[in-house]
């Protein structure tokens, strides 16, 4: 048995800011996409096997299409707070919590996220919010860092 994407809720919490600490749940994502970005290299030497493989800095990041632009605003601004100009370098922890009965429980958190200024798309379906990315800094899957050290 596999998850749905149903059986996914993600939560958001600003690290710093006029709500710090506290949850905003989304409702309206229709998809979520995490690229770890790990990236290796394999070192050629004079004979056909490789000599070793080289691991280089992570680039991951987190990306998601929402149905609603409106709830990707509200987000936007509860981080930054309604009226006031943008708080630079805004970080915020996501969670993704995967529940389903007779399936173990999964959860993703993703540490200090950058958020990126909203946008939308207009068409005839309605104004949905664009594919939005978040760079991330350090991703725990069940209380584990999945990136080595």
């Amino acid at each position: 048995m596999a998850y749905s994407h149903e059986d996914g809720r993600l939560v958001a919490k600003p690290v710093r800011g006029p709500n710090a600490g506290k949850e905003f749940e989304f409702q309206a994502f229709k998809s979520l996409e995490f690229d770890p970005g790990t990236k290796r290299k394999v070192v050629a030497g004079r004979r056909q096997a490789p000599i070793y493989t080289a691991t280089s800095a992570a680039e991951p990041k987190l990306s998601g299409d929402m149905s609603s632009a409106e709830e990707y605003f509200r987000f936007y601004q509860f981080c930054h707070g309604t009226g006031q100009t943008p708080t630079r370098n805004m970080q915020v922890t996501f969670s993704f919590t995967l529940t389903r009965p007779g399936v173990p429980t999964h959860s993703w958190r993703f540490l200090r996220c950058q958020i990126p200024a909203p946008g939308f798309k207009s068409d005839d379906n309605g104004v949905a919010a664009n594919k939005t990315e978040f760079t991330v800094e350090d991703a725990h899957l069940d209380g584990v860092t999945i990136y080595e050290q």
